[in-house]
């Protein structure tokens, strides 16, 4: 249901752009992303870790041109989340698929023009992910790590009081460089910030049969991304229309 609100939210920016601001461009991207998840760590004995969690997105977008500066973007993306965590100063550590999730995201930016087809684009927008992975029972998992003397035995789940729908704001940063006068290519970092929780890890673990501490590692959507997006106006289609029909 949340997933047919949000394409029916895409197809009618696509034709509230068309009618409305109709004198300005608009463009319809491919956009591809390596992603690096984020979760934060609470854990008071300070032993528990983040690790590397490397995913990726792909998706389409819509920009529709305002004026020459200033544009709204719309865009629909697919994403995997992973989770994990690791122990301080031993470098084994666990990761494991979390979630997927259909990532839709509205932003506002401006075209910065730098040398020759070169320009800077900032842009901040408000980003809301669906998790549509089956709800199942909670995972988990246990282990033991021996390292240095030491010996760590740890088991963990996954809590299920955690949100489906989850909410973040969206700053990124993008190098255009326009091609043929026609085509854009766009090399984007960008860093969610989510406010509710995606996905938590509640752990346990004992260092060296001592009493069992415990802690969580808990995502709220966040994660890093360095994407490249083709664009190419649309509008012009129409346009070349308009003038044939003249």
């Amino acid at each position: 249901m949340i997933l047919q609100k949000v394409l029916i939210l895409f197809l009618t920016v696509m034709l509230l752009s068309h009618l409305v601001l109709a004198q300005q461009q608009t463009f319809l991207g491919l956009e591809g992303a390596f992603c690096r998840d984020v979760y934060i760590i609470e854990d008071n004995a300070n032993v528990l870790v983040d690790v590397p969690l490397n995913t990726a997105l792909w998706g389409i977008n819509l920009r529709q041109e305002i004026n020459n500066t200033v544009f709204a973007e719309i865009s629909l993306f697919s994403k995997s989340y992973w989770e994990g965590f690791g122990f301080r100063n031993i470098p084994a550590y666990g990761t494991n698929d979390a979630f997927n999730a259909v990532i839709t995201s509205l932003e506002l930016g401006c075209r910065i023009k730098l040398v020759r087809q070169f320009s800077l684009v900032p842009a901040a927008g408000i980003t809301v992910g669906v998790n549509i992975s089956p709800e199942v029972a909670s995972g988990g998992g246990s282990g033991k790590i021996v390292s240095n003397g030491n010996t760590i035995e740890y088991d963990f789940d996954e809590n299920d009081n955690v949100e489906r729908t989850f909410v973040m704001v969206h700053p990124s940063i993008t190098i255009e460089r326009a091609l043929l006068n026609t085509f854009v290519l766009e090399i984007r970092v960008s860093r969610p910030f989510g406010f509710n929780r995606a996905n938590q890890l509640d752990i346990r673990y004992t260092i060296n049969s001592s009493s069992p501490i415990t802690a969580k590692a808990v995502n709220r959507g966040d994660y890093w991304s360095l994407g490249l997006a083709f664009k190419y106006p649309i509008s012009n289609f129409w346009r070349k229309r308009k003038a044939h029909e003249k």
